[in-house]
């Protein structure tokens, strides 16, 4: 998967160089001080800030004219990871001499000391000496060395002692937990990125593997190592090493290879930091698409998916292969009423009922009518992180997530059907439950129109205008009569449960009765509670001939005794369906 990356961001590097990681590079959070080197004199500037507002999307700071250039020593000054700090104390958070960043705090804190910049810049003064206990390290120094020469010492100290005699005049806002990043620059600024690439790459290539202690080279005298992204092997995680082999190391890559990859992990750190987290690698034009959260990749055919998110590192947590991808759906869903609603309570609904044309807006409506709009955000949220109240909306959020992300960012529907039959019919209780009859009966209506879609037939929505019907015709029925279906029974003792806490004067219908009732496995529970209920409404009920529909509905419905277990659906659906008991009568009937 990385490798099939590597080449195609490869390629993007080859005819735009750094620019295309550059470009996407996020500095931290913090003040930014240039401060200029010209005959010996130092020129302190204006500082900048850089804040990068999440909420917005905004960088505060991007419109001053110094922040491509603050852009570009910032990424050859940043550390690896902060196990790798040219401090030993962690004090200080930059790579070179040209640079010093600390966090605010160090400063009101006096974590600052004469002996920790001292410290720092006898490290940079002699690097080989940091490496001079770790063989391999100093190998990897002592090539890069050859390349570019030692560090000016000279101007080190110079800047050194700038550092030590200003750091603490410096008027710095300390409340804000972010950097002080101070750059020293020459006076033309090409001369001055040349020489930050330079001096970050003497950082960079002693700590671009994982451990150096378990470098090798091949017979050719190619070096190989553990790349450092996304990798992370010591004591604690023995788990990772591969203990039958030779070779306990999971894969090594060879310098070039390590540094291609750094390149492009910081590439896809500056997407992520930006709020950028699915990328999208197409195979079929050879080009990287990049989306937001819940924004898709419309033309996209085939290939590869990584969801990233940014952490101390940018974490690859979610991988897969694309084999053939639609954002267009293949048949288009059609959101039906299939229970009544009122026209009032319509025009409150924002999303529509109708046709859904594609992935977008089939996300849209089913966030919005099982999951009240926790879906799309929380795909890869951690489960103690989801701030979502309700446990049975929670539990189904989980339970459906990973391959409702798989049909809508993927187009792999392979159980899809089942998960959403699953998950819905819960959710439909739930709502009742909590006395959300409207929100109900759009979930059941949701449901119902997915099984028919995926069906490929319109079985619920025909089913149900069938029990309809017939219920309706029994019930106006002055002759016997009997249930001609199970589902119209079960339907039916719904609507004499749903017509009996009608009769209830208090506000709310008791919970205490719905939840048994309506996840009730047994048809003596079912007929336990009518009779329960039965009796707390049986004052307001009159046995004449005006009261046709209700005495029907009762008598036939207490009467009555299944050959099936409990179709809880129904059961479900007759208690959340128009109460046929209080239909207006057709003129002329």
């Amino acid at each position: 998967m990385i490798k099939d990356c590597l080449r195609l961001f490869q390629n993007d590097l080859i005819k735009n160089t750094d620019a295309m990681v550059l470009e996407n590079y996020l500095p931290k959070d913090g003040t930014y001080l240039l401060v200029k080197m010209e005959n010996g004199d130092f020129f302190q500037q204006e500082p900048v800030e850089i804040h990068y507002n999440k909420k917005s999307g905004q960088i505060e700071g991007r419109s001053n004219t110094s922040y491509t250039y603050l852009q570009h020593i910032d990424y050859y000054s940043k550390l690896v990871e902060m196990n790798k700090p040219v401090d030993p104390r962690k004090i200080i958070h930059s790579n070179n001499y040209l640079s010093f960043f600390i966090k605010k705090e160090s400063l009101t804190g006096q974590k600052v000391t004469q002996d920790i910049i001292d410290g720092y810049y006898e490290v940079l003064k002699n690097p080989d000496k940091k490496y001079e206990k770790k063989k391999k390290s100093k190998e990897l120094y002592n090539y890069i060395e050859e390349e570019i020469g030692k560090p000016d010492v000279i101007l080190l100290q110079q800047i050194q002692e700038w550092i030590k005699q200003n750091l603490n005049t410096l008027i710095v806002d300390t409340e804000r937990r972010d950097y002080l990043k101070i750059f020293f620059v020459l006076p033309e600024q090409e001369k001055t990125i040349r020489l930050y690439q330079q001096e970050g790459k003497r950082y960079l290539l002693p700590n671009i593997y994982n451990n150096n202690e378990s470098n090798i080279e091949n017979e050719d005298g190619i070096l190989y190592g553990l790349p450092n992204d996304n990798m992370g092997m010591n004591s604690k995680k023995p788990f990772l090493e591969h203990k039958s082999r030779r070779i306990k190391e999971p894969y090594l890559i060879n310098l070039e290879e390590a540094l291609l990859q750094s390149k492009f992990f910081d590439f896809l750190m500056g997407k992520a930091s930006l709020g950028i987290t699915h990328v999208y690698v197409d195979m079929k034009n050879d080009k990287f698409i990049f989306c937001e959260s819940g924004e898709f990749a419309k033309d996209f055919e085939f290939g590869l998916f990584l969801k990233i998110q940014k952490g101390k590192e940018v974490e690859i947590h979610n991988f897969d292969t694309i084999s053939k991808y639609d954002f267009n759906l293949k048949r288009i869903f059609d959101y039906k009423k299939i229970l009544e609603i009122p026209e009032k309570n319509l025009k409150l609904q924002k999303l529509e009922y109708g046709t859904k044309n594609n992935f977008d807006d089939m996300e849209i409506m089913i966030d919005e009518v099982f999951f009240s709009k926790w879906l799309s955000n929380n795909y890869f949220t951690d489960p103690s992180d989801l701030s979502v109240k309700d446990g049975v909306v929670k539990y189904n959020l989980l339970k459906a997530r990973d391959g409702l992300n798989r049909w809508f960012y993927k187009g792999n529907k392979d159980g899809v059907d089942t998960l959403l039959q699953q998950i819905s019919l819960p959710l439909v209780k739930n709502a009742l439950a909590n006395g959300y009859e409207l929100k109900a009966k759009h979930q059941l209506n949701l449901r119902w129109s997915l099984m028919d879609y995926f069906a490929e037939n319109e079985d619920m929505e025909v089913r149900m205008k069938e029990i309809r019907k017939k219920l309706r015709e029994h019930i106006n029925c002055v002759e016997d009569w009997e249930f001609e279906s199970e589902d119209e029974y079960y339907y039916a003792a719904g609507q004499l449960a749903a017509f009996y806490l009608s009769k209830i004067r208090a506000g709310k219908r008791p919970q205490s009765f719905i939840n048994p009732f309506l996840n009730a496995k047994k048809d003596e529970i079912i007929k336990k509670r009518l009779k329960e209920l039965y009796k707390k409404v049986n004052h307001d009920l009159y046995m004449d001939s005006k009261n046709l529909r209700d005495r029907n509905l009762t008598c036939h419905v207490m009467g009555h005794t299944p050959e099936v277990k409990v179709n809880q659906e129904m059961l479900v659906c007759g208690f959340t369906d128009q109460p046929l008991v209080y239909e207006k009568k057709e003129e002329g009937k």
